[in-house]
């Protein structure tokens, strides 16, 4: 059986993995600015609002952006080794895999948004005295 990959697949393989790296870069960074925005939320929380629910929400969301984080940290580093010393093919089962990241990140943002909506609502009950 043989394993080498053609010039055009090499290239392709590496294209892919470069791309997925890029999007990759973009999703760690959008979970930082999560991450930045949840540490102010939790100020407000702590000197206006005052819910428990809420702090416990954003405490979760926070554990799980967190979570999220470290496992994008360890994607990253499995891609930068498989596009600098690898030589699997890019196939479904890779492309499957990056596009299951990609869900994980679309529900970490979906959260995110409806959390931000109720913190939000609760502020605009705040009346200037």
């Amino acid at each position: 059986m043989n394993t080498e990959l053609t010039y055009t697949e090499e290239l392709n393989r590496k294209l892919c993995i470069e791309k997925d790296l890029l999007e990759l870069s973009g999703w760690m960074e959008m979970l930082n600015q999560i991450n930045d925005e949840i540490v102010y939320f939790r100020i407000f929380e702590s000197k206006l609002i005052k819910d428990m629910q809420l702090a416990n929400r954003l405490l979760q969301v926070r554990r799980k952006n967190t979570l999220l984080m470290g496992n994008y940290c360890t994607y990253e580093k499995e891609l930068k080794l498989e596009l600098e010393y690898g030589k699997n093919a890019y196939d479904m089962a890779r492309a499957t895999l990056h596009e299951r990241k990609r869900n994980e990140y679309a529900t970490m943002l979906q959260a995110f948004s409806v959390l931000k909506k109720s913190i939000f609502q609760q502020i605009a009950k705040y009346q200037r005295s």
